[in-house]
């Protein structure tokens, strides 16, 4: 059964109707992860020569960006809880502006640095986990689940929109401008979608007089430390190794002997795999949980790695592009939609904020490990390392299940 709305709390109507809350909030995340997570993929090389930096600096200022966003993240997520998505989002969009204009004035290592700093700072107000929470105050009950997943749907198409518009702007602008561009456009874009489409305040808060939790959920914003371990193992672990693997998989397929253009029309097999697993599942909708939908991933995804083994083989290497995108792209769904089935609506926020510390730490880490591992122990070792960490996650998410099974239910 779908999670269903927690006893004792009052669900308010969303502000707007919900494809127009979907599509705007889609649209909003659409610019935040374009203009921030995908931008030194386009701009990368103009910044570089121009500040005088090497290309992993230029790309280390992704990795300082989950760090800093690493730190408040928890804050963050009280702070949804407490204030409403609504605020919380909208503030994340002027820290946003702020830092693209110091990106677009950096002289130095010191100066881009910095403005990274500043884009970590927007990262858990705006980008990722918060979105999801906002669903959950804007469309509560059995429609939570279907709302995440469409949201997904919606943002997995940001690299198709993001990189072509960041390369036309930077032909007509230069690098600097389109910072500036994007700086402007979440004032004038991102701003006033999260202020109109958002709800004014949290559509699920607890009833006055009602302290207990129903059977089968945690306390709001509460959980214990175990089952908080075996979240974060089963949920920050995919969602690193699909950070790393996805950053070397064209350098990996080089490895294997593939030509460059080969090796980018298979790496390109990534985006439409996910996308279609998101719409299996959005197809699939009450039949299954978040917790079903989390083992299918889970077993998949060290599967798909196997293929890797095989050597060169251009059909090999499609069925693991195509296996992994599947595994990744449902483990972006339940990772949104599990917590909330473990531990009701209430609290969501501060719940997932507390995962996004060590989660985001790990997506920070995990591009230059994979990076170093593919370099000293070539392709098998990397898929060695991303092996190994799946069967972790699935034993993970394997001993959740079983717990799951073990509780009273009401």
């Amino acid at each position: 059964m779908p999670p269903q709305p927690v006893s004792g709390h009052s669900p308010m109507p969303p502000a707007v109707p919900r494809p127009l809350l979907l599509a705007g909030l889609g649209a909003a995340q659409i610019l935040g992860w374009g203009s921030t997570f995908y931008l030194p993929s386009v701009l990368g090389p103009s910044m570089g020569a121009s500040l005088g930096l090497t290309q992993d600096i230029v790309f280390a200022g992704v990795t300082v960006m989950y760090l800093v966003g690493a730190t408040i993240a928890p804050a963050a997520g009280r702070a949804v809880d407490a204030r409403g998505a609504r605020v919380v989002m909208a503030t994340g969009s002027v820290i946003a502006a702020a830092a693209l204009v110091l990106l677009a004035t950096a002289q130095d290592l010191s100066s881009y640095a910095a403005a990274w700093v500043v884009v970590g700072l927007m990262l858990p107000l705006t980008l990722g986990q918060v979105g999801f929470a906002a669903i959950t105050q804007a469309v509560p009950g059995p429609a939570t689940r279907r709302a995440m997943t469409l949201l997904t749907l919606i943002t997995g198409f940001t690299s198709t929109l993001a990189w072509p518009a960041t390369a036309a702007l930077e032909a007509w602008l230069g690098w600097r401008g389109t910072c500036a561009v994007f700086a402007a456009a979440h004032l004038a874009i991102g701003l006033p979608l999260y202020l109109s489409v958002l709800p004014r305040a949290a559509s699920v808060r607890p009833a006055a007089g009602k302290g207990e939790a129903p059977p089968g959920t945690m306390p709001p914003g509460t959980i214990p430390f175990g089952r908080f371990v075996l979240l974060v193992l089963a949920l920050g672990v995919p969602n690193a190794i699909g950070s790393g693997v996805q950053l070397v998989t064209i350098p990996l397929f080089a490895a294997l002997g593939h030509a460059p253009a080969t090796a980018i029309a298979l790496a390109s097999l990534h985006g439409p795999a996910q996308v279609a697993a998101r719409v299996v599942d959005l197809a699939l909708g009450p039949r299954t949980t978040a917790m079903t939908t989390g083992l299918f991933s889970a077993i998949v995804l060290p599967l798909s790695l196997l293929p890797l083994a095989g050597g060169g083989s251009t059909l090999l290497a499609g069925l693991f592009v195509l296996l992994f995108g599947v595994a990744n792209g449902l483990m972006t769904v339940v990772r949104a939609a599990l917590p909330l089935e473990l531990a009701g609506p209430a609290g969501y926020g501060t719940l997932t904020g507390r995962l996004a510390l060590p989660t985001n730490v790990m997506i920070a880490l995990s591009p230059p490990l994979f990076a170093a591992v593919l370099a000293r122990g070539g392709p098998l070792g990397a898929a060695a390392l991303a092996f190994a960490l799946s069967l972790i996650a699935l034993a993970a998410l394997a001993t959740l299940a079983l717990e799951r099974t073990r509780e009273p239910r009401g």
